[in-house]
């Protein structure tokens, strides 16, 4: 038997909850940093790497989230149990 335990309901919980979270932080960073100078002066005394930085961790998160719903849907499809055949 395997170490690692089975995602199950929790992967599914958790995926959507990262992608969920990742783009609004990726729309808001953006805009601190290609925005107007109102959105950087809302922002307050920032630093862009960090900015930046977290944008390109938010992009994997949100691939990663993603990349889990997708295996996870494709392994219920493919590995489902057959019905049983009524007797």
């Amino acid at each position: 038997m395997p170490s690692h335990t089975k995602g199950g309901l929790s992967t599914w919980a958790i995926s959507p909850v990262a992608v969920g979270f990742g783009l609004p932080t990726i729309k808001e960073g953006g805009t601190i940093l290609f925005g107007d100078a109102a959105a950087r002066a809302a922002a307050g005394n920032c630093v862009p790497f960090v900015l930046a930085a977290g944008a390109c961790e938010q992009r994997t998160v949100i691939a990663m989230g993603l990349r889990t719903l997708v295996w996870v849907a494709i392994a219920g499809l493919v590995f489902r149990r057959p019905l049983r055949n009524p007797v």
